[in-house]
């Protein structure tokens, strides 16, 4: 996991060597509430949320969100 200033906000990144995800889960969060949910939080804030990874190859979460200014 980290933690940085990128871009005039935050970047949060999540890594893990687990089992990955399947191709639809990528693509717009599948038929996954919670990581819709995610990604829709992070639009209405002014950023954005990216999901990658494939079945035993493990899983990045990126969210970005503005700094205040």
């Amino acid at each position: 996991m980290s933690l940085q200033v990128e871009d005039g906000g935050l970047l949060l990144r999540v890594r893990d060597d687990g089992r990955g995800l399947r191709p639809e889960a990528v693509v717009e969060g599948g038929s996954h509430l919670g990581l819709a949910a995610m990604r829709e939080r992070a639009e209405q804030a002014g950023g954005w949320l990216r999901l990658s990874g494939a079945p035993g190859a493990g899983t990045t979460v990126e969210a970005w969100l503005p700094l205040p200014a």
